[in-house]
């Protein structure tokens, strides 16, 4: 049976040096978001969007597999997250690697410096399909679609 998730809080409590960058006057635009740099989806490693996607080298010479990495652009809201004065972009992201998985993200983007900067990175789940992000109250809500214990995988 598949489950129906909602996340709702306010995810960045945990995270550290938020408040510590300058103030800019409005959250990053989607266009500024799609050749952003990206960190936290690739084992740490940070990669840079060109128009919304990132396709790295294939992991084995001449492989088909290779890691990728895509801005769900149909899934974007804006408002003020971490209670600085400025509000920050939070967008949906999928990375695979070739095989089955597809993992979701939930990345926050800020300006810093006249660039979009991505704050950080949280990850939702593996085959988890969104239905629709927003941002209201200082809290983030994320409803989507996920398998449940003993479903087979998903087919795309």
């Amino acid at each position: 049976m598949n489950r129906r998730g909602l996340i709702a809080g306010c995810l960045f409590a945990g995270f550290t040096g938020l408040g510590a960058w300058a103030a800019a006057p409005a959250a990053p635009t989607l266009e500024q978001i799609q050749n952003a740099k990206v960190r936290g989806v690739l084992d740490g490693k940070s990669v840079r969007l060109k128009g919304g996607r990132y396709e790295g080298a294939p992991f084995v010479r001449g492989g088909a597999e290779r890691p990728r990495v895509t801005l769900l652009d149909r899934f974007t809201a804006t408002g003020n997250v971490d209670e600085t004065p400025v509000e920050e972009r939070m967008v949906l992201l999928s990375q695979s690697s070739g095989g089955t998985g597809v993992n979701l993200y939930l990345g926050v983007f800020g300006m810093r410096g006249g660039t979009a900067e991505n704050l950080d990175t949280v990850l939702v789940g593996d085959r988890a399909q969104p239905n629709m992000l927003a941002i209201g109250g200082g809290m983030i809500f994320l409803d989507f679609v996920e398998a449940g214990p003993g479903d087979a995988p998903a087919r795309r």
